[in-house]
């Protein structure tokens, strides 16, 4: 059996040695954070190449009437095919609906598309938006009607695979006026009145090329 004063005696060195590693422990300088990484080269030109096939899409929408005639009539509006006019001013298409959502609607919104440009160019393409609101919704379908205008641009867009950006749809969502430029084109949207019960407001949302 071995001595107690040994055994106490190694209890000690152990304990003194872990108190210094402690100590060491404690006065230690951290290490300095690494700092943040800079943007890659590969990053950057996944933006430049995200934005050069946006562009391509942009223009290849004024570069196909068709493509335009269709995405419009996949929302409702059965335009004619693009043609020149009786008085020789270019070519278009146009085409009107009246959206309500049932016979007891409180919100009625008169809507006309029309695109125009040369025989195989669009140079522009516009929406416009008469919005009646007569009473208070009531339901969730008359509380969407507001959201319509927003809804046709939005869904304009996606058929061609673009998209407003966030003020085009504020613009629309609140009935605000905006001009903007995205993808090499330009978006305008002209609101005359307010979204209030009782009143009829006008919202045309004009899409060119530059």
């Amino acid at each position: 059996m071995q001595n107690p004063s040994v055994l106490r005696a190694g209890w000690a060195a152990l304990l003194l040695a872990a108190g210094l590693m402690t100590g060491c422990d404690r006065g230690a300088t951290p290490a300095a954070a690494d700092p943040a990484p800079a943007p890659s080269a590969a990053a950057a030109k996944t933006t430049a190449d995200r934005e050069q096939v946006l562009g391509a899409r942009w223009s290849q929408m004024f570069a196909d009437p068709g493509a335009v005639i269709a995405a419009a009539n996949e929302l409702g509006y059965d335009a004619a095919p693009w043609r020149s006019d009786a008085a020789d001013r270019g070519f278009g298409a146009e085409a009107t609906q009246q959206i309500a959502r049932g016979p007891n609607s409180t919100v009625r919104i008169d809507t006309r598309f029309a695109a125009s440009g040369a025989a195989h160019q669009v140079e522009s393409i516009r929406f416009r938006f008469e919005v009646a609101i007569s009473a208070a919704p009531k339901t969730k379908a008359d509380r969407d009607g507001v959201k319509i205008p927003r809804k046709l641009v939005t869904g304009f867009l996606g058929r061609i695979n673009l998209s407003p950006n966030e003020e085009v749809r504020d613009a629309l969502m609140n009935a605000t006026s905006v001009t903007t430029r995205q993808h090499g084109g330009r978006i305008v949207v002209d609101s005359q009145g307010s979204p209030t019960i009782g009143s009829r407001y006008v919202m045309t949302v004009t899409i060119t090329p530059n």
